[in-house]
């Protein structure tokens, strides 16, 4: 289990209440967590460290905005 820091919550969610959501996007979303949970349980991919999960997001981050720069 891994206790997240209000800041962490915070940058994680915050921009959510900005965001206009398309049509379906809670379904979209459901499935994507509920895909990646079966495939934790399953052994097909694991969980990462928050730590190592940030950068890997900030790594896709980057490259998509070298991309489209």
């Amino acid at each position: 289990m891994k206790v997240m820091t209000a800041r962490e919550v915070k940058d994680i969610l915050f921009a959510d209440f900005f965001i206009d959501k398309e049509s379906g996007h809670e379904e979209w979303l459901f499935g994507k967590v509920t895909n990646t949970m079966d495939r934790v349980v399953s052994g097909t991919t694991a969980l990462h460290e928050h730590g190592d999960a940030m950068a890997l997001m900030n790594g896709r981050l980057e490259a998509r905005l070298r991309k489209s720069a």
